[in-house]
C-alpha cells in the first residue's frame, strides 16, 4: 500500500478546524481518511494473524524436533551398546581361538598330517605357512 495521506483544516490557513470546510494534505497533518485508516487497521490485523500462526507452527516444529532429538539419543544409546557389545564378541572370540589353539599345540598328534589338518580347521595358518 502507498503511503497514508495526512491532512489538516486549512480554511484560510486557520487550524484545528474553527469552523473550517477545508481540508488540505499536510506532510504531518492531524487527520487521515477513513479508508487509509481502515485499510491500515486491516493490514495490521491480517500481519498479527500471520504471526499467530507462525508461532503456531514453530511450536509445532519445536515439538517436533524435541521429539527427533529424543529418537536420536535413544538410537545412539543402542548404537553405542551394540558397539560395547560387538567389541565385547571380538574379545570373546580372540580368546577362543587363543584357547583352541593353545589347546591343540598341547595335544601333540604323533603324525604330522593329523596336527596340521587339526590346524587349518581352526582356521589358524599354519606355524610353517607352507603349502604341500
Amino acid at each position: 500500500m502507498s503511503e497514508v495521506k495526512r491532512y489538516d483544516c486549512t480554511n484560510g490557513k486557520a487550524q484545528h478546524c474553527y469552523g473550517c470546510y477545508q481540508m488540505d494534505e499536510v506532510e504531518y497533518g492531524s487527520w487521515v481518511q477513513a479508508s487509509d485508516f481502515d485499510a491500515e487497521r486491516l493490514r495490521a490485523e491480517t500481519a498479527l494473524s500471520e504471526v499467530a500462526a507462525l508461532r503456531e507452527e514453530l511450536a509445532g516444529m519445536k515439538e517436533t524436533l524435541a521429539l527427533f532429538e529424543s529418537e536420536f539419543s535413544k538410537q545412539s544409546d543402542s548404537l553405542t551398546a551394540a558397539e560395547q557389545r560387538n567389541a565385547s564378541l571380538k574379545v570373546m572370540l580372540e580368546a577362543v581361538r587363543m584357547s583352541s589353539k593353545e589347546l591343540l599345540m598341547a595335544w601333540v598328534p604323533t603324525d604330522w598330517e593329523t596336527r596340521r589338518a587339526l590346524l587349518l580347521a581352526s582356521d589358524e595358518p599354519t606355524e610353517s605357512g607352507a603349502s604341500e
